[in-house]
């Protein structure tokens, strides 16, 4: 029987669109001042492909057999068995992990929505000249040239210069991967339109110690993790579906992960079908792969890492330049980054956000499958971001933070710059805010920058 309302939470895998806001809320009688964000690239390719297109054509194949040839031993209806006879490898080597067109209209659709919500901040007016400020020593950048009498900038003389002209500038900077660069493109190409007249990529700069610090950062498999495998959730998984697709013999774990990652990939780069793949799973199995993915991510980015420092340049960055637009101390409008699920995820640690009493393990699966707040496919999609919005409200800061366009918190300026400032806040510290506020949103661990590691080092 065909399911008409299919699972589609895939960790972060998931589909932007099945979690973003419909809808961007502003803070009444308030004027954004200036916007932060951290966006991470649009839907892309699969990596580590490998021998994987023909392992897939060889297993697509038994399990038609199966169904087929050895007295019909799978379970799949006729409409997935007809699916999966037309299946095919899509894509080739050169693609993978280079962001798809579906990544690219992420990308755009974003850009389109934040412009028309935050058009003080994301207008291209031909008064101003915006550009992607190119810091050789740190950051990826990419540059315009704008249509105008504007002179054309020495990029080679703007590390020394800093730029410092009285224009207002908005930063845009990407790590050195394409996928991210060309999510910077995308973004950009539906924020300005046709105000720029080249976008020029040649001058990169392949340090990526804000952006992709990750990969300078010691990770493992956690035996946490190691253990969730190995128990009876996922064996289950594995027995139903080799029994579903007909097989005699128990599919390993790889072989099952593998048949996960078409069905969400291939979900995922087009909105309006769903893999033939998926066809091996009920959503109970989707649902245990998903905390699957979930506990992978939390013991390599989370909270059950706790030498998880990437983020805290990016922490500093943010503070710094909040505190600098308040105070006027440079033309800046916004800055915005486009990263890796690492990075985010490591900074919504770093934040404190979605931080879960319980630990992620293996004996806590059942009273967390719906009530966890780590739960990758809504905080960290294709395309997912997090966004800071500084408002002035008449003579009084805030800070609107916004996940995937949802906002979840505001909180006076004031009030954040001290919970920054403070090494690990007590349980003591409480954020009072007066009930007049016009959203006030989320739970007592959003946004109070209790730091993680040191809490995890006392229970792991």
């Amino acid at each position: 029987m065909e399911d008409k309302n299919p699972y589609k939470l895939f960790g972060t895998g998931t589909a932007y669109e099945q979690v973003r806001a419909k809808n961007i809320e502003t803070l009444p009688e308030c004027d954004a001042i200036y916007m932060w964000a951290l966006i991470r690239h649009g839907t892309r390719f699969m990596t580590k492909v490998n021998n994987l297109p023909d392992e897939m054509t060889n297993l697509k194949n038994k399990i038609l057999k199966n169904h087929e040839v050895h007295n019909k031993r799978g379970e799949l209806c006729s409409k997935d068995l007809d699916s999966l006879k037309q299946w095919t490898y899509k894509w080739n080597k050169v693609m993978n992990g280079e962001l798809t067109n579906q990544g690219k209209l992420d990308m755009s659709s974003l850009a389109k929505r934040l412009k028309q919500t935050f058009n003080q901040l994301l207008s291209a007016d031909k008064n101003k000249f915006f550009n992607y400020i190119l810091d050789l020593e740190e950051l990826t950048s990419v540059s315009f040239k704008f249509q105008n009498s504007l002179p054309i900038i020495n990029l080679q003389n703007m590390k020394k210069s800093r730029f410092q002209i009285y224009l207002t500038i908005l930063q845009l900077r990407s790590s050195s991967f394409p996928r991210c660069k060309d999510s910077a493109v995308a973004f950009t190409n539906e924020l300005f339109g046709t105000e720029f007249s080249e976008i020029n990529m040649n001058n990169i700069a392949e340090n990526n110690t804000l952006l992709r610090s990750f990969k300078n950062t010691p990770t493992r498999v956690h035996k946490e993790y190691m253990k969730f495998i190995e128990s009876k959730y996922i064996q289950e998984v594995i027995f139903e579906v080799s029994k579903r697709l007909g097989f005699e013999t128990l599919l390993s774990y790889n072989t099952v992960h593998s048949l996960y990652k078409f069905c969400y990939f291939e979900t995922a780069w087009d909105l309006e079908s769903r893999s033939s793949f998926c066809a091996a799973f009920t959503p109970k199995h989707l649902k245990v792969l998903e905390y699957d993915s979930d506990m992978e991510h939390y013991y390599l980015y989370g909270y059950g890492n706790p030498e998880n420092n990437i983020a805290s340049f990016l922490i500093e960055d943010l503070f710094m330049k909040m505190n600098d637009a308040k105070n006027k101390e440079n033309n800046d409008v916004a800055t915005i980054y486009f990263a890796h699920s690492q990075t985010l995820l490591s900074l919504i640690t770093k934040l404190g956000l979605h931080y879960d009493i319980q630990l992620l393990t293996k004996n806590n699966y059942e009273s967390l499958i719906e009530n966890r707040k780590w739960r990758t496919s809504y905080i960290d999609p294709f395309a997912a971001n997090i966004i800071f919005i500084l408002y002035k409200c008449n003579t009084m800061y805030k800070i609107a933070v916004y996940e995937n366009e949802h906002i979840t918190m505001v909180l006076p300026l004031d009030i954040v710059k001290k919970l920054h400032q403070t090494d690990l806040p007590s349980p003591e510290i409480k954020v009072t805010i007066s009930a007049s506020d016009p959203k006030i949103l989320g739970s007592a661990n959003l946004f109070t920058f209790i730091d993680g590691r040191k809490l995890m080092k006392n229970v792991i």
